[in-house]
C-alpha cells in the first residue's frame, strides 16, 4: 500500500469522523459556532481540529473581548498538545494585548509552566528558567491561592537552585580558562540574585579566593562582612575567612619586609650622602691648604 493511498484513506476517515460527529467545519458559520466546535474537540483532545476551529473563530472576532477569548483558547490548545514554543508565542501576545484580562493569571501560569518544560535545552536553559520564575512571581502576586494550588513555591525553589547551579558552572568555566574577571562577575551575580540557594556558600568561597588572587582584599572583606549572617555556619564561609586571614597575614608580612627594605635603602642613601658631603669637605680642605 503506497503512501498516497494511505493519505487518501486517512482523509476519508477524518471526513467520516467529522460527519459522524455532526460538527463539520463549515466556512459560512459564525464565531460562536466555531468557538463551541473548538471547545468540543479540545475536550476530546483532538487538538489539530480544535485549532482549525479556533482559527476560524478568531477570523470572525468582531471585538477585542471575543478575540481575546479565542486567542487564549488557541494558546491553551498548543499548551495541552505540548507544543510549548508555539504556546509561549501566543500567550506572550495575549498578555501584551490584554493586560487587564480576567484570565491574565491563567496565561501567566501556563507561560511559566511552558518555559519550565523547555528549559532543559542547552541553548535555552538559563533564559527559560528565568522566564518561568518571572511568570510564577506574577502569579503569586496576582493570585496567591493559584500559586499555592499549583505548587509553584516548590517549583520556583527548584528553578532558583537550578539557575544558581548553572551560573556557578559558568563561573567555574571562566576560572578554568583563566578569565578571572568574568568569573568574579558571574559569582557576584549569583550571590546577588540567588544568595539563599544551596550552591551559594560555595560560590561565596570561590569569589573570595578570586578576589584575593586579584589583591582586591578590601572588596573581599566587604563580602565577608555583608554575607556573614547568611553563611556564617557553613564550612565554605569558615574556609573563606581562613583564606582571607592568611592573605592578610602574608600581606602584612610582605609590607613589613618592603617597609624594612625601604628604610634600609633610605638609611644607605643617608650614609652615602653623608660620605659624599664629607668627601666634598675633605676636597675643599685640601684645596684651601694648597692655596696657603
Amino acid at each position: 500500500m503506497n503512501l498516497s493511498y494511505i493519505r487518501v484513506l486517512l482523509s476519508l476517515l477524518l471526513l467520516f469522523i467529522l460527519i459522524a460527529c455532526g460538527k463539520p467545519i463549515e466556512p459560512d458559520r459564525d464565531l460562536a459556532y466555531y468557538k463551541q466546535l473548538g471547545d468540543e474537540y479540545y475536550a476530546s483532545k483532538d487538538y489539530d481540529v480544535a485549532l482549525e476551529a479556533y482559527q476560524n473563530a478568531l477570523a470572525r472576532a468582531e471585538n477585542p473581548i471575543l478575540a481575546s477569548e479565542v486567542q487564549l483558547a488557541i494558546a491553551n490548545t498548543y499548551f495541552a498538545d505540548e507544543d510549548y514554543i508555539l504556546a509561549i508565542g501566543v500567550y506572550e501576545t495575549y498578555v501584551e494585548l490584554y493586560p487587564t484580562s480576567p484570565k491574565l493569571t491563567e496565561a501567566y501560569l501556563n507561560l511559566g509552566l511552558a518555559h519550565n518544560d523547555i528549559k532543559e535545552s542547552p541553548s535555552r536553559d538559563l533564559v527559560d528558567a528565568t522566564s518561568a520564575l518571572t511568570y510564577f512571581e506574577k502569579v503569586k502576586r496576582l493570585n496567591p491561592s493559584l500559586y499555592e494550588t499549583n505548587n509553584l513555591s516548590e517549583l520556583s525553589r527548584e528553578l532558583t537552585n537550578d539557575l544558581a547551579l548553572k551560573n556557578y558552572k559558568i563561573a567555574r568555566y571562566y576560572t578554568r580558562i583563566l578569565k578571572s574577571p568574568q568569573a568574579i562577575l558571574r559569582y557576584k551575580y549569583l550571590l546577588t540574585n540567588y544568595s539563599n540557594t544551596e550552591i551559594a556558600p560555595r560560590a561565596f568561597y570561590r569569589l573570595i579566593v578570586l578576589l584575593l588572587k586579584a589583591d582586591s582584599y578590601t572588596e573581599a572583606e566587604g563580602y565577608i562582612r555583608n554575607l556573614s549572617l547568611i553563611y556564617k555556619d557553613t564550612k565554605d564561609y569558615q574556609n573563606a575567612v581562613k583564606k582571607y586571614d592568611k592573605y592578610i597575614v602574608k600581606k602584612e608580612k610582605k609590607e613589613r619586609k618592603e617597609f624594612e627594605k625601604l628604610a634600609e635603602d633610605e638609611e644607605k642613601k643617608e650614609v652615602e650622602i653623608i660620605e659624599e658631603v664629607n668627601e666634598v669637605d675633605k676636597t675643599k680642605e685640601l684645596e684651601n691648604k694648597g692655596e696657603n
